[in-house]
């Protein structure tokens, strides 16, 4: 395996580019400590020691380091790590053996989402978030599907964030701001709130302030 070229990261690491277009990133020591340098080829020895023993374990150290403080989507963990200039076989070996021992579970990490965020985002928002960040369609849609026990409480909970924007908004109901009303109607909807939802909270804000 020839080394092509060396081009420093930072201080302490650097991206060696390899033929057949393979890229990794090392420490500088460890450049050192192979004896890496640009028009070189790799022993297989260090060869399989690098890509076979190092960097796996190194990956699999990031990925720990990613979820000690939350979940992460599978898709998350696969961007950066790749973006860390891991080779995809490796990272996708590593994202295989973090899926079998659960520490990486979609359909979990999108429970978790919507338990977390459901006082402060509509529905509708959180599945586009949860897209975003690689859940596939049919995982969002269980896990949504599986807080319908507790829909009328989430349901609630969505409500309580249309109301808290008109008081936020300090809107006058009974000295109608037909301008300041559309603006917070089109801030709720740029939110992924349903118009439906906002009229139905709009209504009942309204009613109580004329009782």
């Amino acid at each position: 395996m020839l080394v092509t070229s060396i081009h420093k990261l930072d201080k302490k690491k650097s991206l060696i580019h390899l033929d057949e277009d393979i890229k990794i990133s090392l420490y500088n020591s460890e450049l050192y400590k192979y004896g890496i340098r640009e028009q070189t080829e790799l022993s297989d020895e260090i060869s399989r020691e690098i890509f076979e023993v190092l960097l796996p374990r190194r990956a699999r150290e990031r990925v720990f380091y990613m979820l000690k403080d939350s979940d992460k989507s599978e898709q998350d963990v696969r961007r950066k790590l790749l973006t860390a200039y891991y080779p995809e076989d490796i990272v996708e070996a590593v994202i295989r053996y973090m899926k079998d021992m659960k520490y990486i579970d979609d359909r979990r990490y999108a429970d978790n989402y919507i338990r977390g965020n459901r006082r402060q985002k509509s529905i509708n928002r959180m599945k586009q978030e949860l897209y975003f960040h690689g859940v596939e369609k049919s995982v969002i849609c269980e896990a949504v599907n599986s807080f319908e026990e507790e829909w009328d409480l989430l349901s609630e909970e969505q409500q309580r964030i249309i109301h808290k924007e008109f008081i936020r908004r300090k809107y006058d109901f009974r000295n109608e701001d037909e301008k300041l009303k559309n603006k917070i109607i089109q801030s709720l909807m740029r939110k992924g709130f349903n118009f439906d939802d906002i009229q139905s909270v709009y209504r009942k804000l309204k009613e109580e302030s004329e009782t």
